[in-house]
């Protein structure tokens, strides 16, 4: 995981740990983001999870023709995914090795996935995120709560029976 303390990558690490994967913690602030590359291809890394921006700075700080054997999923996340991005995945790992690109809210699990594999063909700039989980439904509403139609601005809204039903012990935030 290269990700920033929060409730994602609690979650994504205690998901590791809980099902017998070892947790090989890179630090970012002592070794920096030009050696994750080489220390990717060191340690033998099967997942990485990380923002799309640390995946881009991997890549270009490789050798043009490097391959990551060993990496077979790619999780992405916290910001746009680009079909730059795909490409690089395409020209930088494995054939066996999925890419996904997840969308998450900070209140919310990861609420939607798009898988991609080297036949996945993405056709305009950005990387859709996704269709959502088996038990969320997404809205995009208004700002009076109605729902709106396909290309238009608005709240995002998840509706799922796994939502927290407010913050822990804090009522204002939860109001």
């Amino acid at each position: 995981l290269v990700r920033s303390n929060n409730v994602g990558a609690t979650r994504d690490a205690l998901l590791a740990l809980l099902n017998g994967a070892c947790l090989v913690v890179f630090d970012l602030q002592e070794q920096g983001l030009a050696h994750l590359g080489t220390w990717l291809l060191d340690e033998n890394i099967t997942v990485f999870t990380c923002g799309a921006t640390v995946f881009r700075h991997v890549i270009q700080t490789v050798h043009p023709t490097t391959i990551f054997p060993s990496i077979r999923l790619i999780h992405i996340g916290g910001e746009p995914v680009f079909k730059s991005d795909v490409e690089s995945y395409k020209k930088h790992f494995s054939d066996r090795c999925i890419f996904v690109n997840r969308y998450s809210i900070s209140e919310t699990q990861a609420v939607s996935y798009y898988f991609i594999d080297k036949k996945t063909e993405i056709k305009e700039e950005r990387v859709p995120v996704g269709f959502p989980l088996e038990g969320n439904e997404i809205l995009l509403l208004d700002n009076d709560g109605n729902k709106l139609g396909f290309n238009q601005e608005g709240e995002i809204a998840v509706k799922s029976p796994y939502l927290t039903i407010g913050y822990w012990q804090d009522r204002e935030l939860t109001d």
